[in-house]
């Protein structure tokens, strides 16, 4: 899978930025096969970062919201 994060992340990105959600529910530690996945798609995790917040944590999980 992050193999495909870094084919597809500008086509994400496109719908993260045209059609933004009102939540994003994310783990800075996910992985798969031993990748983390936010550091395989830096321009969708860039994205997030500036423009949503941390309102919540669980575990490793937050939710966010746009600023």
């Amino acid at each position: 899978f992050p193999w495909f994060m870094k084919i597809a992340e500008e086509k994400v990105y496109y719908g993260l930025v045209n059609d933004p959600p009102a939540v994003v529910i994310r783990d800075k530690n996910a992985q798969v096969s031993g990748m983390n996945l936010v550091k395989n798609m830096p321009k969708i995790s860039d994205y997030v970062n500036k423009y949503y917040k941390t309102v919540e944590v669980v575990g490793d999980t937050e939710l966010m919201v746009r600023n």
